[in-house]
């Protein structure tokens, strides 16, 4: 003898066109849930400008254009990188020419070190002359990563010539040494 199964209820265990509705309405009611916590995190976390205001910067992109022109037009060459100082630490060595290979002598040179992405480690080195086209700046302890460098050097009649020079340091000093560093002091 078997035993008989209940006759399913009219509708029962059918999927209708409501059941395809709710479930739609739950599945994209999710996906909106997890954009919106996307798109918070997003708003409120670094938003990686470099420069504030960078739609107008855009907009003087030709004025940019114009003052690497006239500086290709000085013939000035220069060359930077991290090198050893006496004390054991680093320094930030940079190297000016003219066309002539004749050094250039009595720039004010000026280097902001930063962190791409990063507002917040970035600071000023003030570079000394050595002679001979080379200023470099006191002996400093950076942190591990990618920095970038934005030398600016100006004649005493108030030409300026622009460096920028990406920095990888992986935690070898230019001597070979092993870095210990803490992360600079920002600017404030």
């Amino acid at each position: 003898m078997s035993i008989a199964e209940p006759a399913p209820l009219p509708g029962e265990g059918r999927l209708k066109g409501t059941h395809v509705l709710f479930i739609m309405l739950a599945f994209f009611s999710v996906i909106f849930a997890v954009n919106g916590v996307f798109l918070y995190y997003a708003l409120t976390t670094h938003p990686g400008e470099q420069v504030e205001k960078s739609y107008l910067q855009g907009l003087s992109f030709n004025d940019t254009l114009e003052r690497r022109a006239e500086q290709a037009a000085l013939g000035w060459h220069a060359s930077a990188g991290i090198v050893p100082h006496t004390s054991g630490a680093d320094q930030f060595l940079v190297e000016y020419v003219d066309d002539n290979d004749v050094p250039l002598q009595a720039l004010d040179v000026v280097t902001v070190l930063s962190q791409p992405g990063s507002d917040t480690n970035a600071f000023t080195l003030e570079m000394t002359h050595l002679g001979e086209g080379r200023y470099a700046s006191p002996s400093l302890s950076l942190c591990k990563g990618n920095w970038n460098a934005s030398v600016i050097a100006l004649t005493p009649d108030g030409t300026p010539f622009e460096l920028v020079k990406p920095l990888i340091l992986t935690g070898a000093s230019a001597d070979g040494g092993e870095i210990v560093a803490t992360c600079p002091t920002p600017l404030h």
